[in-house]
């Protein structure tokens, strides 16, 4: 790949501090992507040079604004910029790989939602503002029905909150029309939840919550149903947790990850705090996931934490995926 050799070399723990990535997802990586070769010892330790980090730290970011590791793997270092730089200007990037070629395409839209989804977000929010519950969760249930599971949480329930949170915030949308979108929805969230948690008896658990002083649930409960759907099980413990607590809840279910909803206020002073105690309390070996709308605010304690800060369910489900797969790699 051209990469600089450099003189300093670093073990994977320095990495991870560096890159924001957990050892798990660097050494999933490496065996599934080859993303970077590191220097063994003779003792078979791993050692990264510099370029490594570098090459990690872009990766690692492409796949928080929502790229695929599977397609950004074999990209050069000025490619993933490029993916990043358009992604921190709001475009959506997508890229595609011709069959038995290296050579990328990009190409760069204004993000939008498809309309078929457009739709049913149209029709919630006019139930919503009518205070019409009923109308409001017969549209979940045909969206449901009509739509993938995946498609639903991330073109649907996703954004409708997220336009029902606003008009909150900017007087358009009444707090009992917030309110009772807020319930149809969680409800909803969980009949899919219980449908589906009987399947999954022998994955690995994720804990599921939103820290102190978050009290919005929504986006818990849809990371909730798509660790589900990954085929995780799932110990949803609600809103406004407390470090302390999350921490037990690790230890009891030997859970292999925590996944946190950040989505608002977006100026806690005190959740950098709550992060930094459910690291230490929490083995090397559990992840920490956040996401969520306001997440980007505490990135700062978020990295302080070695947590990885996702930025979609999309990304979300990846990051499931690659904890699982590094459970297979033989250290």
């Amino acid at each position: 790949m051209g990469e600089k050799t450099g003189y300093k070399k670093l073990p994977i723990r320095e990495v991870a501090r560096e890159t924001g990535l957990s050892p798990y997802v660097i050494r999933a990586w490496e065996k599934r992507y080859a993303v970077v070769e590191p220097v063994r010892t003779h003792s078979n330790q791993r050692l990264y040079t510099e370029a490594h980090v570098e090459r990690l730290s872009l990766l690692k970011e492409a796949t928080d604004h929502g790229q695929k590791i599977s397609l950004i793997a074999n990209l050069s270092n000025q490619d993933i910029q490029e993916l990043i730089s358009a992604s921190r200007k709001g475009e959506e990037v997508l890229t595609r790989f011709s069959p038995g070629q290296t050579k990328r395409e990009t190409e760069i839209i204004n993000p939008q939602i498809s309309p078929d989804t457009e739709g049913y977000i149209q029709q919630a929010l006019e139930a919503i503002r009518n205070l019409d519950n009923q109308r409001l969760e017969d549209i979940l249930i045909r969206a449901a029905v009509e739509l993938s599971r995946p498609r639903l949480l991330e073109e649907v329930i996703t954004p409708l909150m997220d336009q029902v949170g606003n008009g909150w915030r900017e007087g358009t949308i009444r707090i009992s029309s917030e309110h009772m979108a807020s319930e149809v929805v969680r409800s909803f969230l969980a009949t899919i939840k219980s449908r589906s948690r009987t399947r999954h008896r022998t994955g690995p658990s994720i804990v599921i919550a939103t820290p102190s002083g978050q009290y919005h649930c929504i986006g818990a409960f849809s990371i909730a149903v798509t660790a589900e759907s990954e085929g995780w099980q799932t110990n949803y413990l609600g809103a406004d947790l407390p470090a302390i607590d999350i921490i037990q809840a690790v230890t009891k279910n030997d859970s292999r990850a925590v996944a946190l909803s950040i989505t608002y206020p977006p100026d806690d002073p005190k959740l950098s705090q709550e992060l930094q105690t459910l690291r230490a309390g929490l083995p090397p070996k559990t992840e920490i996931l956040i996401g969520g709308k306001s997440a980007y605010a505490y990135d700062e304690a978020i990295r302080g934490a070695r947590a990885l800060h996702l930025t979609s369910l999309k990304s979300f489900r990846e990051a499931l995926r690659d904890i699982r797969s590094s459970e297979e790699i033989e250290f």
